[in-house]
């Protein structure tokens, strides 16, 4: 875990981008940023299957990206 976001610069390469999760309890939206890092697009919608399903498709789009960093969003309900 990087202490400052300044840290994460330390990584960059020229190909590298972020990418975002907006996790919900039946999709996962995702965002992909440029190479710049200067604007971030919704990029696709993952329909959440099994943990070990999602977690192997995030992987891949990880890896096919070069993503630096998950910026995860969540929203947890109160009843």
């Amino acid at each position: 875990i990087l202490q400052t976001l300044q840290n994460l610069s330390d990584f960059k390469t020229p190909a590298s981008r972020l990418l975002g999760l907006d996790v919900g309890s039946k999709t996962i939206g995702l965002a992909l940023s440029d190479t710049q890092w200067m604007i971030a697009s919704p990029f696709k919608t993952i329909f959440r299957t099994k943990f070990t399903q999602d977690v192997k498709e995030l992987k891949t789009i990880f890896e096919e990206f070069n993503s630096l960093l998950f910026s995860v969003e969540t929203v947890f309900r109160r009843f």
